[in-house]
């Protein structure tokens, strides 16, 4: 069994990431990923657009793992999870009788962090989450999320919990995919930031 964090370019600035993972042995790739507010997609193959980056800084034996927590939420968090900010590796647990993904003290996910939050459920730390800094362009992003939502009308009280957590810093899906590259995990920020160019490099050069 493997997996393998996924990512493609949606627009300009903009990239997606997922989870790619054979539910059985010989089986196909299937890509677990947070589309948007309450839609999480489990597709049943990863698209051309995406570029596979293999998670090099995990023993082989944590993969079932990571692919038993892909067929999970396939099935536990089929009727989606709420797009936010705040995730800290503290605020994810799941519930014990339906199995589905409990947050605490965060408004929601967005792509990445869902497949940070996944990997931690699985026991795998990827990134050093408190050494994260904000970038240029992370602010603008967070409010373009914020008016995203409030035009979908998303729930008053979702809304509110999602401004109040804007202040968070933003992990990049290029700074997980990179991160995917790292050895010595937790990656550091600079190094999973270098790696995460380098992942973007590639992807678009092959676009």
């Amino acid at each position: 069994m493997r997996a393998l964090v996924t990512i493609r370019a949606i627009g300009e600035g903009q990239r997606h990431l997922g989870l790619a993972y054979r539910p059985e042995v010989d089986a196909p790739f299937r890509m677990l990923h947070l589309a948007w507010h309450m839609c999480l997609r489990d597709d049943a193959e990863v698209g051309s657009s995406y570029r596979g980056v293999e998670i090099v800084g995990i023993p082989p034996e944590l993969a079932p793992t990571i692919v038993a927590q892909c067929k999970r939420s396939a099935v536990a968090d089929r009727h989606g999870l709420p797009y936010g900010f705040g995730y800290r590796p503290s605020s994810i647990s799941r519930d014990p009788a339906s199995g589905a993904i409990v947050l605490r003290g965060a408004s929601g996910l967005t792509c990445a962090t869902f497949v940070l939050g996944l990997l931690q459920l699985a026991g795998v730390e990827l990134v050093a989450l408190e050494r994260w800094r904000d970038r240029e362009g992370d602010d603008e992003w967070k409010m373009r999320i914020v008016g995203a939502l409030a035009e979908q009308r998303a729930d008053a009280a979702h809304l509110a919990a999602v401004q109040r957590d804007t202040h968070h810093v933003r992990v990049r899906p290029e700074d997980v995919a990179g991160a995917a590259t790292v050895d010595d995990l937790p990656a550091g920020f600079e190094v999973a930031v270098a790696r995460g160019c380098e992942v973007l490099a590639e992807l678009y050069a092959c676009a």
